[in-house]
């Protein structure tokens, strides 16, 4: 009777496969854009940093363990060489990699402090003189966390509900956090600013 028992779960398990899909993984070059993309990914991606705390993207030499990574990710999220320069050979052309300073919409500011908007992208215009520090401006987080959204659910869509949820609210966080940030700057004695930028993490921390 256990035999027969045993093959007819067996037969079950043939007829109706179950199919565990793995977790989308994520590596981002750098730290900040490392937290904004787990607080869109949530607990449903991974989400690894390449370079440690300490460590320049300006002058990081790549590690075996580095080059595995960034091969075994669904995903990689890297500003561009305006940042990470010691990449450019390894991601330009990577069927893997989102470059930020590329991605629609992102307002990109050149060190002559003209902004513009990328919005046709490729690879054939002109970076250089552009800043990379993309996640200092409230805006610019809020299009590098649209960037890891529209990946995560082409990756795994079937989550897409709990990283749109994931998205407005981080979207909310830092529309209320520069309000208040700009309501205090407008009642500061100097006044008369018009324009600041801050680590995501640092506007997130003024609605405590």
């Amino acid at each position: 009777m256990t035999g027969l028992i045993n093959r007819l779960i067996i037969a079950l398990l043939l007829t109706f496969p179950f199919y565990a899909s793995a977790a989308p993984y994520l590596v981002t070059t750098i730290k900040p854009i490392g937290l904004i993309a787990k607080d869109i990914a949530g607990d449903n991606a991974t989400v690894d940093v390449l370079l440690p705390d300490n460590a320049s993207p300006h002058d990081y030499s790549l590690k075996p363990s580095d080059v595995k990574k960034l091969r075994q990710a669904d995903r990689v999220f890297w500003v561009g060489p305006e940042m990470e320069l010691f990449l450019s050979n390894t991601l330009e052309n990577a069927d893997n990699a989102v470059r930020l300073t590329d991605f629609p919409g992102m307002p990109v500011l050149s060190y002559d402090g003209n902004e513009s908007d990328h919005d046709h992208h490729g690879h054939d215009h002109d970076h250089e003189g552009i800043d990379g520090h993309i996640w200092l401006g409230p805006e610019q987080a809020k299009v590098v966390a649209r960037a890891v959204y529209e990946n995560l659910i082409h990756l795994d869509p079937e989550h897409k509900d709990a990283y749109t949820e994931n998205l407005n609210l981080f979207n909310g966080q830092v529309d209320d956090a520069s309000t208040k940030i700009a309501q205090q700057l407008a009642q500061s004695p100097k006044g008369g600013i018009s324009y600041f930028t801050m680590p995501t993490a640092t506007l997130k921390k003024a609605l405590v």
